[in-house]
């Protein structure tokens, strides 16, 4: 499966970074490293794209990875 999201600002790349607790942002990406398979950006010509892939069958997002975390292990947002 390919998910693809995007976003109007094309002049400006995500990158990942290392977010403090205190940040309220900038974890979108290390969720999506470490979920996909794959996955990348490019630029369009009014637009960027962030994309990921993700296997379905025997990947490393097979479909029962929430089921493996108790919902108490999943930390609440602020």
């Amino acid at each position: 499966m390919v998910l693809e999201v995007s976003d109007p600002d094309r002049n400006r790349l995500p990158r990942p970074h290392d977010s403090t607790p205190e940040e309220v942002g900038g974890r979108g990406l290390a969720l999506v490293a470490a979920l996909a398979d794959h996955w990348g950006c490019r630029q369009e010509p009014y637009a960027k794209c962030v994309w990921a892939r993700f296997g379905l069958e025997g990947g490393s997002c097979s479909g029962d990875f929430m089921r493996q975390r108790p919902a108490s292990s999943v930390p609440e947002l602020p």
